[in-house]
């Protein structure tokens, strides 16, 4: 709904300085400027009309019916002579690939302000991340995760060192007691009788049992040795003559022959300093009459006395982030089974002390990643706003280098810890590296939003991370994961945004969709209805499929036979032909077909202004044969007047007052590039558009019948939005029918246009007049708000 009636409704004085007719590539002949700027009335006397010192920019149209015959026999309209001597100059200067230099230095977040859309609509445009670092709100996140991944360093550091370097693990404890609640033939609470062990102990800095070290290190020998060591019903109780904190523990396997059944598969190791009584109550030595073996809470009351858990077979490190880590909650204790040795008798040395790779590298790597990636990306992001030909690349790839060190870390800790066997590791950092890869994959996938990569990233991640705690924990909710929670937040926020934005955006065309609802309701009489329905019988009967409708290029295989059509050989052809000729070949030979899609702006605008030259004079063509009408320039604050051509052709000075629309203005087509059609050129069909003002229905079909009758074009495709089942919820209640069609006669192929796709609208008269300048900025507003 966009519409080429927008631009040409805009006042005279209101034309915008960037709407150049072949956009800076190409200024009409300064002999036709000069004709502009005292345009005259329809009743003879000139007029000056206000700003139309820029009318000179705003527009393309040959005023006159002169020119001269090549040798080619092609026709060349003076306007067109100008036009091709100006494509010359530019190519001689080195211009030629000016838009495609500037749509390369969009890509990389360049040109301050040339996106007018939303926050939400960035997102969900083509690489967003090079367009939306600039933005204040993705700034202030991108802080926030600055912070928050620094805290998260900061947390995993100050843990290592205390924890790992440094200090204990746990206590310090008067009373250490193994409580053994599986054994190895799967008996569990009043079933085990015994702890299954020998002898148990804990170990402190030195980190070494009794046996491998009379002295501990930082212990004396007799504060080593605990004042009670034995078994008491289903646990193993050791207490020293003072508080001794610990490092880890050592534990002997029962001695007894044929024992292993009752080997320990799970079991706790809780600390107090608190004294235990047994003769109050000698039951609360037996196993757990309630609950099973993985049930059990972090503190426990036995005997009289409570106990804080202190370790278990396996255990996962806590890396939440926080500025002032709680050094006692470091350790998340799964519910595993372990395997204990078959030999009777073996000593077995458990350090709770982190080693270097199933730690630092995961849990400190990637947050020392996270943040200097979100830095880089906001700083070259700015650099490039300001600093626009820098040679540093886009932001985008700040971000992929990040997420590739990050994906690298988590598979690299997976090998580590799948090398020293240490299983529960390798699974809980593949799992990462497989949402990581997951996010970043749907991410760089062509015409995906960013949110829908932070939704996959989101939904991996929480699934393995319920999945990691349903088997660790037996609770799929035990531990959060602040990565998914951020990621799901930021993806909520963007749909949430989104929502609105186009809520906003529909609301902004409500009081314009009432209006030409109301008119549409007003054509859909008995007689309305008949005439709609010769319409759309038109348009099905033409069986025209567009929807690989798109700007191409021709193959040599093709170019070469109609540039040898006029002349035998390339010996007898001009210097020109031969010189295309020989290109045709070296691409051919060297580069093989070609793109087939149109892939360069610059191209695209050259050939849209030599399609708009010819594709002008189809227009009165056209226009003669079914009393087709085109605005006429007017005074600012006057009504828009339209006349027919028939009633204008062959007066110069009314001639002259005909205001015919420009091309597309560079701004727009960049933002249609990125934000609709993923930086993909070949899609942009509107660059050369025209309108056609027809009275009735009956007119516009006629109209339709004649285009689709003329030997000199061929349409591609029809969009017909006066259909009696088109829905103008995404139009905002406009309906017109919409027509893109390449040009295909003898001047075209000569003058390599003939493969560009222009577009044509056929509007009512009663649509046209409902438009307006503050409708037309309302719309604008919406688009930008929406990011379509």
């Amino acid at each position: 709904g966009e519409g080429v009636g927008d631009s040409s409704m805009l006042d005279v004085a209101g034309a915008p300085r960037d709407a150049l007719p072949v956009a800076h590539l190409v200024k009409p002949p300064v002999s036709v400027r000069r004709k502009q700027l005292v345009p005259p009335t329809l009743d003879g006397a000139p007029a000056r009309l206000q700003g139309s010192d820029d009318l000179d920019w705003y527009r393309a149209e040959p005023l006159r019916e002169t020119g001269h015959e090549t040798k080619s026999g092609i026709w060349l309209s003076d306007q067109m002579e100008e036009l091709l001597r100006a494509m010359c100059r530019m190519s001689g200067l080195g211009l030629c690939d000016g838009m495609d230099q500037r749509r390369t230095l969009m890509q990389k977040g360049a040109f301050r302000g040339a996106d007018a859309s939303s926050v939400s609509g960035l997102c969900f445009s083509y690489k967003p991340l090079n367009a939306i670092c600039q933005r204040w709100q993705v700034m202030l996140i991108a802080l926030k995760i600055c912070i928050i991944s620094f805290a998260k360093a900061y947390a995993v550091s100050t843990q290592y060192y205390h924890r790992g370097l440094q200090g204990y693990s746990a206590g310090p404890y008067r009373h250490y007691r193994l409580e053994t609640l599986l054994t190895r033939n799967g008996s569990e609470g009043r079933s085990i009788f015994g702890p299954g062990v020998s002898s148990f102990g804990v170990i402190g800095l030195s980190g070494c049992s009794p046996r491998g070290s009379l002295h501990d290190g930082d212990d004396t020998a007799q504060e080593a040795v605990p004042s009670f060591s034995g078994a008491v019903g289903s646990s193993f109780l050791v207490t020293y003559s003072q508080q001794r904190s610990m490092t880890g523990w050592y534990m002997e396997t029962s001695n007894e022959e044929g024992s292993q059944a009752l080997d320990p598969a799970y079991y706790i190791v809780w600390g107090s300093n608190d004294e235990a009584r047994f003769d109050d109550d000698a039951e609360c030595v037996l196993g757990r009459k309630d609950g099973r073996w993985w049930q059990d809470g972090d503190t426990v009351d036995w005997c009289g006395a409570t106990w804080k858990q202190v370790g278990a077979p396996k255990w996962i490190y806590d890396d939440t982030p926080s500025l002032k880590p709680d050094l006692d909650k470091w350790f998340w204790f799964v519910k595993l089974r372990t395997v204990l040795p078959t030999t009777r008798g073996t000593l077995l040395t458990v350090q709770l002390r982190p080693r270097w790779f199933l730690y630092t590298i995961f849990a400190l790597a990637r947050p020392c990643t996270v943040s200097p990636t979100a830095f880089a990306v906001l700083l070259v992001g700015n650099l490039h706003k300001y600093w626009p030909h820098s040679s540093l690349p886009a932001p985008r790839w700040f971000g992929i280098i990040g997420m590739g060190i990050v994906c690298s870390v988590g598979i690299i800790s997976a090998a580590l810890a799948a090398w020293h066997r240490v299983w529960h590791f390798a699974a809980e950092h593949f799992w990462d590296f497989v949402a990581h890869m997951a996010g970043a994959a749907v991410g760089s996938m062509p015409g995906v939003p960013m949110s829908r990569a932070l939704y996959v990233f989101t939904f991996v991640y929480m699934v393995g991370n319920w999945t990691k705690c349903a088997f660790y924990f037996r609770n799929p909710f035990a531990k959060p994961e602040p990565p998914a929670i951020v990621t799901l937040v930021m993806a909520l926020s963007m749909s949430i945004s989104r929502f609105l934005a186009m809520r906003k955006a529909k609301m902004l065309l409500k009081q314009d969709q009432t209006r030409y609802d109301d008119l549409w309701s007003s054509l859909c009489t008995e007689e309305g209805c008949k005439s709609l329905q010769r319409l759309e019988k038109a348009v099905n009967s033409a069986n025209i499929d567009g929807t690989n409708c798109c700007q191409r290029n021709h193959t040599s295989s093709d170019a070469l036979p109609q540039l040898l059509m006029r002349q035998p050989s390339l010996e007898h052809a001009t210097p020109a032909d031969r010189h295309v000729a020989e290109m045709l070949q070296l691409r051919a030979n060297v580069w093989g077909e070609g793109m087939l899609q149109v892939s360069s702006i610059s191209q695209l605008y050259c050939q849209a202004a030599i399609a708009n030259l010819l594709m002008v004079e189809r227009l009165k063509e056209w226009a003669e044969c079914c009393s087709g009408m085109f605005p006429l320039m007017r005074f600012p604050g006057e009504e828009q007047v339209f006349a027919r051509w028939s009633e204008v052709h062959g007066d110069a000075r009314k001639e002259d007052m005909v205001l015919w629309p420009p091309m597309k203005r560079h701004g727009r087509t960049f933002e249609k590039l990125f934000r609709s059609y993923r930086n993909n050129a070949s899609h942009l069909l509107d660059i050369s558009r025209n309108c056609m003002i027809l009275e009735t229905v009956d007119d516009l079909t006629t109209c339709l019948e004649t285009i689709l009758a003329d030997k000199n074009v061929k349409v591609e495709r029809i969009k017909n939005r006066m259909g009696m089942g088109y829905d103008t919820s995404e139009t905002g209640g406009y309906r017109d029918v919409c027509v893109n069609l390449r040009v295909v006669n003898k001047e075209s192929v000569g003058l390599g246009s003939d493969l560009h796709v222009c577009e044509v609208q056929l509007l009512l008269v009663q649509f046209a007049h409902l438009k307006s300048t503050k409708g037309h900025q309302r719309y604008v507003t919406s688009r930008n708000v929406s990011g379509n």
